[in-house]
Parts: structure tokens; C-alpha cells; sequence
């Protein structure tokens, strides 16, 4: 007892210090007047002014810290009640982020009681996109050496009727049932029918989603073992490679559909672009991947007496590459794991040992950086259809799990209990919604696109606060982690 008060105390005392640097950092209204400029506007030794540094790349670092260690205590609170600590890493992000700061700032209630810049601004968090690469780039790698070929072989059957049914049925049920019911729904009501169909389809393409970084994060921080947690890494990675092409084939086809002006060629043209880029994402990052693993193995054996370094750099590298080529960091990261573990599993456990080591940190870092990015406003604008839909993919999900599984007869308690592993959603289904926003802009005449957008993101915040609670009770229910 005395542990959890002295936790919280050390937490409050964390926000404190924090609210207290932002009162008086430049900027602030307690500043003198005068003083910001004259830091802003240093001189070199011969007095010569440059230019300052972009907003929020100072601040960057001691951001890093604070998240790093607020999103620890947190999860260390969160499971004092036997909550995950991914929930509390989330928690945490959403309760500095600059969203919402910015839904209490233009609430009339609350502005006049809180500080005058949120304690992760907007400008901070965009310096936090490179770190968030770097922890998607391990917690991808780790993935990819818990896929082992023999655990993929004996339970292949399982993998391909559970996905195959589930991408299938779900996307095909989530797409039917808004079209059915559009007149109720505002946003698709507005719409003519095939526009109002495409975006049907890509609200169900992303409901196919899953999150393969917080499985893994949650089947380490639980330890669990067995049957349905093999089945269900390997199903959540081989659906989101299914759902990348899926995507891409979908959006070629709404950009034909969806034309944004009178010129069809262009919109041909436009199509064939996503079409190559994104084919490209998958395909180049598949290649990468292979590439990448064959380099780690070679390097592997000389790094033995720094491979904390090594993994980080790597981590970093791989992001950076991934950012240049146009791939994607988690699916070349996750390839090169799997080529990794599988081809030379003795000469790469010191590699995956060292990740293991480091996953704390990354863990704290991803999942606070996710819950900081949750658009609060959107959920509140659109909680009522975004409710709809969490509540009909859950239904889906269990439904497609347990039908998959009975196909190829798995046993129980796993065939009832898996549904609730596929139910959390972040990364890939982020980066999804990205795409959509940017290739149909308000500015080509796509009213909807923000609406769209938002709502998708709504949706994506509620699985992310719901997604770990549930799966860590779906794996207790199934006995593969013990009641702690």
C-alpha cells in the first residue's frame, strides 16, 4: 500500500515539475516582456544574428525524458490494479498531448484552468515522429523472430481459415450493413452512391486492421504462452500484409471512381500512381526486409559486447532507410526478424536478446507518443457512429474467429477466446487513414475526406484504449496467462 501511495506521489510531483517548466518557459504570458526575443534572436561570436531553431526541436529532448518516465509510472499504476500497462502508457500520452488540451482549451468550462501551452505541444510531438519510427522498427523486429517456420507449419491451417474468413466476412458485412443504413448516417447520406459505396469500403478495409505491436507488447508484458497466442501473432501479421494489398487495390480504384475534376486521364494516371507506389510499399519492403536480415546476421558476430548499441542504431537505420525508400519500417523490420530468427536462430539470440532488453523504454515511448496523437475531438464529434462500428467489428471479430476456427477445428478455450487479440488498432491503420486524408483532400473538392478521416480515427482511438484490457482478459479466460 505504501508502495502505490509513494508512486503516486512521485507522479503528481512528475506533472508538477512539468506544468511548472511550461509556466515559465519563453513564451509563457510570465515572462518579461522582451526577454523571448532576446533568446530567439542569439548572436554568433562576430554578432552576427542567425536563425533560431524550428518551435519545439529544443524542447524535443526533455519531452523524450518526460514521456519516457511518465508513461512508465503510469503503466507501474495501471497495473497495480490489474490493468495493462500498455492502457497506462496510452493514458498517459492522451492525458499530455496537445489534443486534448486543445478540446479543453475550447471548452468555455475548463480553459481558464489550465496552463497556457500543453505540456507536449503539437511542434514537439512532430520531432517525435523518428522515435516513433524507431520503436515500430523494434517492436517489428521482435515480432518477426517470434514467427518461427516450424510453429507457422503446424499451424497453418488454423492461420489461413482464421484470416481468410475474418478479412473476408468482415470487410464484406461492415461495407453492407452502412450501405444499408446511409440515409441514417449523415456523412454517407450526403453522398452519391458510389462515393458513398468507396467509403463504406474503406471504413471496412480499415476495420480489417489490426495491430501487431500491441499483441506482441501485450504477450510480453503477460508472458503468455500457448496455442492461441502462437495463431494469433501469426494471423494478425499475415492479415495486415493481406490488408496492405487489399488497400492498395482499393484505392486505385477509388480514385477513378472518386474523380476531383473534369480530366479522367488524370485521375488514370493518379490511380496508376498509388497503384505503383504502393505495390512498391509492400514488395520493396518484403525485399528490404530479406536484405536486411542476411546484413544483421553478418554484423551480428561482431557486435557481441555492444548489441544494445547495435540494436538502436539499427532500429534508427532502419527507420531512416524506410523513410528515404518509401517503404514501410514495420514490414521491413518484421522480415528481417523472421529471416533473422530462421535462418540463423543460435547466431542471432544475442540480437534478440538485447531487443528484449530494450523493449521497456520502446514500449513506454510508442504507445504514449499513440495516445498523444488520439484525436479527442474526433471521438467526441463522431462517438456515437464510431461506437456503432467498434461494436459491430467486435461482433465480427468473434463471430469470423470462432467460424475460422471451427472450420479447422480448433480446440477450445482458444477458438472462443481469440477474437479479443485481433481488437487493438494503431500503426498501420494510422497510416492507412494518413494516406486516404492526403489522396482525397478538402482542396479536390472531397468534403467528406475530413469527416472521413476523423471518424476513422475515432474509431482507431477506441480500439486502442479498449484493445489491451480485452486482450489480456481473453488470454486469462483462455489459461495462458496466469491471474496476477
Amino acid at each position: 500500500m505504501k508502495h502505490r501511495w509513494f508512486l503516486l506521489l512521485a507522479w503528481f510531483l512528475l506533472m508538477g515539475g512539468m506544468l511548472l517548466l511550461r509556466y515559465i518557459e519563453p513564451g509563457s504570458q510570465s515572462m518579461p516582456i522582451g526577454w523571448e526575443a532576446e533568446l530567439t534572436q542569439p548572436l554568433d561570436p562576430l554578432g552576427v544574428p542567425f536563425i533560431p531553431p524550428p518551435p519545439g526541436l529544443i524542447s524535443s529532448a526533455a519531452a523524450l525524458g518526460f514521456l519516457l518516465i511518465g508513461a512508465w509510472m503510469t503503466g507501474l499504476i495501471f497495473r497495480k490494479v490489474n490493468l495493462p500497462k500498455i492502457t497506462g502508457y496510452l493514458i498517459f500520452g492522451v492525458l499530455v498531448g496537445p489534443e486534448l488540451y486543445d478540446t479543453l482549451v475550447s471548452s468555455a468550462s475548463f480553459a481558464r484552468f489550465i496552463p497556457t501551452r500543453p505540456l507536449i505541444p503539437h511542434e514537439t510531438l512532430n520531432y517525435m515522429q523518428l522515435v516513433n519510427d524507431l520503436a515500430i522498427s523494434i517492436i517489428a523486429f521482435t515480432a518477426g523472430g517470434e514467427i518461427r517456420l516450424d510453429a507457422l507449419k503446424r499451424g497453418m491451417k488454423h492461420i489461413l481459415s482464421i484470416t481468410l474468413v475474418g478479412v473476408v466476412l468482415v470487410f464484406l458485412i461492415i461495407t453492407s450493413v452502412l450501405l444499408l443504413f446511409r440515409g441514417s448516417i449523415p456523412l454517407l447520406g450526403d453522398q452519391a452512391f458510389t462515393v458513398a459505396m468507396m467509403m463504406c469500403m474503406l471504413i471496412a478495409i480499415i476495420a480489417v486492421a489490426n495491430s501487431p505491436a500491441t499483441v506482441l507488447a501485450m504477450i510480453k508484458e503477460t508472458d503468455a504462452e500457448g496455442i492461441m497466442t502462437q495463431i494469433a501473432l501469426a494471423v494478425t501479421v499475415v492479415k495486415d500484409l493481406i490488408l496492405v494489398i487489399l488497400f492498395t487495390i482499393l484505392m486505385a480504384i477509388a480514385l477513378r471512381v472518386i474523380p476531383s475534376g473534369d480530366d479522367l486521364q488524370q485521375h488514370i494516371t493518379s490511380s496508376a500512381d498509388v497503384l505503383g507506389h504502393l505495390a512498391w510499399h509492400l514488395i520493396g519492403s518484403l525485399i528490404a526486409g530479406c536484405a536486411v536480415g542476411g546484413l544483421f546476421r553478418l554484423a551480428v558476430r561482431r557486435m557481441a559486447d555492444h548489441m544494445a548499441i547495435f540494436v538502436i542504431a539499427c532500429g534508427f537505420g532502419l527507420a531512416l532507410l524506410s523513410d528515404v525508400l518509401g517503404l514501410e519500417p514495420l514490414l521491413v523490420a518484421l522480415v528481417a526478424g523472421f529471416v533473422l530468427a530462421n535462418l540463423w536462430p543460435r547466431k542471432s539470440a544475442t540480437m534478440f536478446h538485447a531487443t528484449e532488453e530494450l523493449s521497456l523504454p520502446v514500449y513506454c515511448l510508442f504507445f504514449a507518443v499513440a495516445g498523444a496523437s488520439i484525436r479527442i475531438d474526433a471521438v467526441i464529434d463522431l462517438w456515437l457512429l464510431a461506437l456503432f462500428i467498434v461494436a459491430l467489428r467486435g461482433v465480427l471479430l468473434w463471430f469470423t474467429t470462432w467460424l475460422g476456427g471451427t472450420i479447422t477445428r480448433l480446440e477450445n478455450p482458444a477458438r472462443s477466446w481469440m477474437w479479443t487479440i485481433f481488437t487493438a488498432q494503431a500503426g498501420v491503420s494510422i497510416a492507412l487513414v494518413t494516406q486516404i486524408s492526403q489522396s482525397f483532400s478538402d482542396s479536390d473538392g472531397h468534403s467528406w475526406s475530413t469527416e472521413l478521416s476523423s471518424l476513422l480515427l475515432a474509431v482507431i482511438a477506441l480500439h486502442q484504449l479498449i484493445g489491451p484490457p480485452l486482450m489480456r482478459f481473453g488470454l486469462i479466460k483462455a489459461g495462458e496467462i496466469s491471474r496476477k
